[in-house]
């Protein structure tokens, strides 16, 4: 089987064949099945790529001998090169000094390298048709469940269609992973689909998201190329079809999406259109990442089907930086995208165990979120080298035979190892053809050329680049510094010290060399094989043996930096800014001029901008930092605007990328130096977030806003009470007392800008409030009504009129609340604010419309608000509507079984958005659910595997966390009456009498007002009762009795089978009517059954049969109710229950049988007859 080699200490810790491996001693055959196995010893076996020196040393000579070597031996001049032909082939030409016979019949062949390894794959059979399987899955959905035969393939059914798969293609570098993912291209085609490929550099340097922004460019000119026939709908072939699928990825992410994705991706603006810059991009934290990753996703659902799949290939992932790889995970973990195929291809060797690419695989394969197929890349056999060789010569395979075991010796199988050293035998005249046919070769040159370049590939490549002209070198050597791909225009901007000979002409000779290749057009009108002034290095080993040819790096980069700053005129200085800044970023601290900072600073600080507004934050850090590190610390006297916005703008994004001990160091610099409050304002809002949301002081994050609003103006208490709370709510009042919703909607905008400030403020610091301090909460929404009356309507102001509405709802005024609830949708409506439809949506719906609608209307718009929470950036409420529309599912008694696996799911994601305070309330939830389902060995006690009542209850009262304490004490009242603990139940009765439920949402308190009442009766029951104690309890069921009766005028589904249920329970317990009580259970068991609320069916039918059997009803009479309550319980998934209904059901057929047996003893004495049937019960059938 294959192992996960991404849970091994080092991920390479199997390597199949590794090309830095030292050759055999002897050489055996070697079948194509067999596979040779290195093992590593714990230790690194590769330097960083940025390091001059090979990954494993060579045994037999240093790199500087080699290259001493080759210029002694090697009688070549520079202009050597020039009689390689331009067409990228080259014909022999024997050694100088040899006159063999059959070289004239050699310079009559010529070789075509470009295609070698590219147009057929040698030993490659097998990967090629799992990979073909496994897309033949996506776009025929009747192979959906087929089992896979292939031994790549773990075992169990393949991944669904409509899930997403991850195939990662790993081995060494140079044994063709990339050649054998893009073997798809031509299947692709044919079924209307796209292959995208990008590739992550080896240089690491700052970019935005560059193998995804790679890929989906060539998306956008993949779709200009394709027939008119290609798609039916959607298609970028004539102006319709690019409108239809504008309005498609439109619809599916928004008007803000589409300004992310272009700014993401500037090709897309040919799709989707042109969208003004937004200039400073507002940084919410970890928040924005994940907008970001949802508006990708979403685009990526809307462009990609299986009836037009996309094959997404993701080259170097071992490069990626942690952003992309975050991306990646949520791709895959988003089983909506249908028809996406992920390949994946990585150097499994270079990939520690705490590699950001490893923990990702173990976290998703752990939590099976995704199918991960991996396909290990071997080396080639002798007789796939002796294929090879025959096929470059057009010679039979058996002819070069004696070559091919010498190769296969030096290079152990590695395919682009093997096809460098043949080349470099052909390039130094070593070969040639007898007379009969076969190969022949010089093989003690051959062994000095072995020497010479030492035992691997980087080696061989830089003896080959030394010999190589001084211009076309440094060419090569800018090139490098650029990354992969690069342009013509930028190395024409860098090397000017040939102005007879443009670095396209030195590119055309490296391109004959086999160093590089041309790009193609990205024109509609262009042919595609024509160049486009873009090229690309033809492997990465090129790329890392030029760049280690670099004497002196940093001031390398330091001069290209300097000679591309110095060629572009000051307006365009902005617009090229991210070639220059990423030279800067490897300049190291060579720049030592003060003014030449100050500009290079300027520079990194327009850099991270742009950076930040295409939502790659940790790249924009990285330019921020820079700019941070060339200005120096005493910046702020100096250059103090430029010193304000990098360190500003630098908490910021190490806020949004989660570093806290990097946000508080920044912040504490600009709280330090600022000149004023206006300068630090910025620095107090990121210190606000990250106390609230980073660290969870939700105490210091309400002081922090109190401050800020008290430096704004705007000052509230710190411990208000309830007089202050009492004269806030009437001020609010009569500024809008006799206002409609209309005439308010009639009010001019807000125009002060510190206001504004001020109202955002409150819109935050709300959240902690609201969580921590009931009595603070209150105020925070109603001095934004205040505001908003007083200096006119805003966005924000939708948010203060929802959380009114829900301050209306806990005192009562039903009708109140739904009024500014929906005045509050219609000011978001007004002002298309997206941003606030998760906190309006969550305000309105938990509180103000579930107080008068049925709890279930409430449960699709807070999945809505969810979604668009997390399109907008706030995950926080976003979480908070996932866990309440799990809650309001809880309370219509949808089925636990189901809804467990729901909650569990949704844990999942509250916890991968970092909301821990969330996941505690949720927590909460869910462990009562796994109460219910007998998940736990005491279901009385909230105690199990996602929570521990004891130790969440300490946190909630060392927080002051009341709406948590109220969850944990009603889950445990509920469960205890559940289980009749009774005892356990009056306890927690007392204590939910202490908690403040004004912050909790009205479906909660009345569905524990009901339990509370049917505690109450239950204790009002017990023998031996105090009179006194017996009346108080029965005075105070009837009490939420009366409630529940008033709130029947508003919200009848809410509240009829409650009324129904405490009505037959207070006829029997406070007045002795049985018969009465009875016939109200059955009308209380109708109305639940029709609402679908089967906890209070299933409570009705167990009272009524508990009633009758506590009365000394026969058995007979009891059964039909315990019987109908387990079919309810049973429709609810409460297993404990549905296990005590059956013991019950049980013990009344055991009673049955037996009056039975007695009677028909009896009756023997007299006469003798059949012992009568029992008529199997309902139960039977459950």
């Amino acid at each position: 089987p294959i192992k996960k080699r991404w849970r091994h200490h080092n991920f390479g810790m199997i390597q199949v064949c590794d090309t830095m491996a030292a050759p055999s001693a002897t050489l055996s055959p070697v079948s194509s099945k067999e596979m040779m196995v290195v093992e590593d010893e714990g230790e690194d076996q590769h330097q960083p790529l940025k390091q001059e020196t090979s990954t494993v040393q060579p045994r037999r000579a240093s790199r500087s001998s080699f290259v001493r070597l080759s210029l002694k031996s090697r009688n070549r001049n520079d202009d050597s090169i020039s009689n390689l032909s331009s067409a990228g082939r080259i014909s022999f030409s024997s050694r100088q000094g040899d006159d063999h016979d059959e070289s004239k019949e050699i310079q009559d062949r010529e070789l075509d390298w470009s295609s070698l390894l590219r147009d057929k794959l040698y030993d490659r059979e097998e990967e090629q048709a799992f990979l073909l399987e496994r897309f033949s899955a996506i776009v025929t959905p009747d192979e959906k469940q087929q089992q896979s035969s292939n031994k790549f393939q773990k075992s169990g059914p393949v991944a669904a269609v409509d899930q997403s798969e991850l195939i990662l293609i790993t081995g060494p570098s140079g044994n063709g992973k990339t050649a054998l993912a893009q073997s798809l291209k031509e299947p692709v085609a044919l079924y209307d689909g796209f292959f995208l490929s990008g590739k992550f550099d080896q240089l690491q340097k700052p970019e935005s998201f560059g193998a995804f922004v790679q890929a989906f460019t060539d998306f956008v000119y993949q779709q200009k190329k394709r027939p008119s026939s290609a798609y039916q709908a959607g298609v970028l072939t004539n102006k319709g079809e690019k409108l239809a699928i504008r309005e498609k990825v439109l619809k599916a992410v928004g008007t803000e999406g589409c300004v992310l994705l272009t700014h993401m991706i500037p090709a897309l603006r040919k799709l989707l259109g042109n969208y003004d810059e937004c200039g400073d991009v507002d940084v919410l934290g970890f928040e924005a990442q994940h907008r970001f990753q949802f508006v990708f996703r979403m685009f990526l659902a809307a462009i990609c089907s299986p009836d037009h799949p996309i094959v997404l290939f993701l080259d170097d992932l071992q490069w990626a930086n942690k952003e992309c790889i975050d991306l990646l995970a949520a791709i895959l973990t988003d089983a909506s995208i249908e028809g996406l195929v992920v390949i994946g291809a990585c150097r499994g060797n270079e990939v520690a165990i705490d590699h950001d690419l490893a923990i990702m695989l173990r976290r998703l394969e752990d939590n099976a979120e995704l199918h991960i197929s991996e396909i290990p890349v071997g080396c080639l056999t002798i007789s796939a080298v002796e294929r090879l060789m025959g096929d470059l010569f057009h010679l039979p395979a058996e002819s070069c035979q004696s070559l091919a075991r010498v190769v296969h010796e030096r290079t152990t199988g590695n395919p682009f190892f093997t096809v460098q050293y043949i080349r470099s035998m052909v390039e130094n005249g070593l070969l040639g053809i007898s007379e009969d046919g076969t190969l022949s070769v010089d093989y003690a040159a051959l062994h000095t050329l072995f020497i010479e370049a030492g035992e691997d590939i980087l080696g061989l490549l830089c003896a080959k680049i030394q010999r190589l002209p001084t211009g076309l070198r440094e060419t090569l050597q800018v090139a490098a510094c650029m990354g992969a791909q690069f342009e013509c225009e930028i190395l024409d901007r860098v090397l000017v010290t040939y102005p007879n000979v443009s670095p396209r002409d030195f590119l055309e000779l490296g391109e004959d060399q086999g160093f590089v290749i041309p790009l193609p057009v990205r024109d509609n009108n262009s042919d595609t094989s024509s160049s486009s002034g873009r090229y690309a290095f033809v492997h990465d080993r090129v790329q890392q043996a030029v760049y280690s040819m670099i004497p002196d790096k940093p001031a390398f980069h330091v001069m290209i930096c300097r000679r591309l700053w110095n060629s572009y005129r000051p307006n365009e200085l902005l617009e090229y800014s991210l070639p220059i800044a990423n030279q800067l970023c490897n300049s190291g601290d060579l720049i030592q001029d003060e003014q030449e900072r100050t500009s290079a600073a300027q520079l990194c600080l327009h850099a991270g901008k742009i950076a930040m507004s295409a939502s790659s934050f940790n790249t924009a850090a990285q330019y921020m930092g820079k700019g941070r590190e060339l200005l120096g610390r005493r910046g702020w006297v100096d250059n103090y605007d430029l010193w304000l916005a990098l360190y500003t703008k630098g908490a910021e994004l190490e806020y949004a990328i989660g570093n806290v001990q990097e946000t508080n160091d920044l912040v504490d610099e600009v709280l330090e130096h600022g000149h004023s409050f206006d300068d630090k304002y910025k620095a107090y809002i990121t210190r606000l977030y990250s106390l609230g949301t980073q660290q969870h002081r939700l105490q210091e994050a309400i002081d922090m806003s109190i401050f800020i609003l008290r430096q704004l103006g705007e000052p509230l208490p710190r411990n208000p009470g309830l007089v202050h709370l009492i004269y806030e709510h009437i001020k609010t009042s009569l500024m809008l007392r006799g206002l409609s919703n209309e005439d308010i909607l009639k009010r001019e905008r807000m125009e002060d800008k510190r206001v504004k400030a001020a109202v955002g403020v409150l819109n935050a610091g709300f959240t902690f409030a609201f969580i921590s301090n009931p009595l603070l909460s209150p105020l925070y929404a109603m001095r934004i009504i205040q505001l908003t009356m007083r200096y006119g309507l805003c966005d924000m102001s939708a948010m203060g009129f929802g959380c009114y509405g829900s301050l209306l709802c806990s005192l009562g005024k039903m009708d109140e609340a739904v009024r500014y609830a929906n005045l509050s949708m219609a000011l978001l409506k007004i002002f298309e604010s997206q941003q606030w439809v998760s906190r309006v949506y969550m305000t309105c719906y938990t509180f103000s419309y579930s107080s008068k609608n049925a709890v279930q209307d409430s449960i699709e718009p807070l999945l809505y608000a969810h979604k668009m929470g997390l399109a907008t950036g706030d995950s926080e409420m976003s979480m908070f509507c996932v866990a309440f529309s799990s809650l309001a599912a809880l309370f219509t008694s949808r089925p636990m079984d189901e809804l467990y696996e729901i909650m569990k799911a949704q844990r999942e994601t509250i916890l991968s958005h970092k909301q821990h305070t969330i996941l505690t309330y949720h927590d909460c939830d869910l462990q009562y659910v796994a109460n219910m389902l007998g998940k736990t060995d005491n279901p009385a006690v909230l105690k199990g595997q996602f929570m521990d009542s004891d130790i969440t209850t300490q946190f909630a009262h060392n927080e002051n966390h009341q709406a948590l304490l109220y969850a944990i004490f009603s889950w445990t009242l509920e469960l205890s009456y559940m289980t009749h603990d009774l005892d356990r139940a009056e306890e927690y009765m007392r204590k939910l009498q202490q908690v403040d439920e004004r912050t909790v949402m009205h479906m909660v308190v009345r569905a524990i007002n009901l339990i509370r009442a049917l505690v109450m009766l239950a204790l009002a029951e017990r023998p031996n009762i105090n009179f006194f104690r017996r009346r108080y309890l029965i005075f105070g069921a009837r009490g939420i009795w009366k409630k529940f009766k008033q709130e029947l005028t508003v919200s009848p589904r809410n509240a009829a089978a409650s009324v129904a249920l405490l009505d037959a329970e207070l006829d029997i317990v406070a007045h002795g009517k049985l018969h009465q009580g009875v016939q109200k259970y059955k009308i209380a068991s109708h109305i639940a059954a029709k609402e679908g609320r089967y906890m209070e069916q299933g409570l009705a039918f167990e009272r009524a049969a508990t009633a009758l059997e506590n009365h000394g009803h026969t058995t007979e009479q009891t059964l039909p109710f315990f019987e109908k309550a387990a079919s309810a319980y049973q429709k609810w998934g409460a297993k404990i229950k549905v296990d005590e209904m059956r013991a019950k059901i049980l013990s009344c057929h055991t009673t049955t049988s037996s009056s039975a047996a007695e009677r028909n003893h009896k009756a023997a004495d007299i006469k003798v007859s059949p012992a009568p049937k029992v008529v199997p019960s309902t139960f039977v059938h459950l």
